[in-house]
């Protein structure tokens, strides 16, 4: 069953950019640029079709994921089919999420759309599997789909409650679509290289889910994450005793 969501949840996160024509990124230049300029109708146009390409690609990417699923996991298709139908939604509205948490950063509002991004998802998975396993509730591979598809929408709502008050120049005129073409075609050029920098442990997970058994892919996956924390620790260690901190460090062991 860790086999299985650990194979889904890969392919839901590795098609989240191509709901957005991963426009994400395209938003830390076109929103910055429009604002310095003073055209908040160009930087209102960007937000807004950003959203419009979301729920334009909505019904092909539910149908896209449903269909990988069925044909790559056929038995996991079968005994979770309602779960696998809600994380094809829960594709869409981590797009919304991912768009609107680089757009908050180009608002220079980088916390508040990053909390709900990193920290709000972790929080409730936590949290729920720990009443589960209090209650005794066995988690199996229906449930812990579900419990991923519903972080979701909590992200998208807190993140829409924080940002608010930032995004409330996109109504205030009329909007501006100007550079449609030049968004989307940097967007599908950033495209392969955002996959492989952020989501490189989602295509291994994935790609390894196409050859390798479930227990294999388990397997993997945790050995991928248990990496994924040792990195993190080496690369606040580089931090600490890098130039800019070198300085504070050594007082410290005189």
């Amino acid at each position: 069953d860790f086999g299985a969501v650990s194979s889904i949840w890969a392919l839901s996160l590795l098609l989240v950019p191509l709901v957005s024509f991963n426009l994400a990124p395209v938003a830390i230049r076109a929103v910055v640029k429009a604002r310095q300029a003073e055209e908040d109708d160009l930087a209102a146009g960007f937000i807004l079709f950003t959203r419009r390409m979301v729920y334009y690609t909505a019904p092909v990417t539910v149908l896209l994921f449903i269909a990988l699923v069925w044909l790559n996991y056929p038995t996991v298709f079968d005994a979770a089919f309602g779960a696998t139908v809600l994380m094809g939604f829960a594709v869409v509205i981590m797009a919304l999420v991912q768009t609107g948490a680089a757009i908050g950063v180009a608002l220079d509002k980088a916390a508040a759309s990053q909390v709900p991004r990193e920290l709000l998802r972790p929080a409730i998975l936590v949290v729920a599997l720990a009443a589960l396993t209090w209650a005794g509730q066995p988690i199996g591979l229906g449930l812990a789909l579900l419990l991923f598809a519903l972080t979701a929408p909590a992200n998208l709502i807190v993140q829409h409650l924080l940002l608010r008050k930032a995004t409330a120049f996109v109504h205030a005129q009329p909007p501006r679509y100007d550079d449609r073409r030049s968004w989307i075609t940097t967007g599908l050029f950033l495209l392969p290289t955002r996959v492989v920098n952020e989501n490189a442990k989602m295509v291994m997970i994935f790609a390894a889910s196409l050859t390798l058994t479930l227990e294999q892919v388990a397997l993997l996956s945790v050995a991928i994450s248990i990496s994924g924390l040792l990195n993190f620790a080496i690369t606040a260690v580089e931090v600490a005793v890098s130039s800019k901190g070198r300085p504070s460090f050594w007082r410290f062991r005189g």
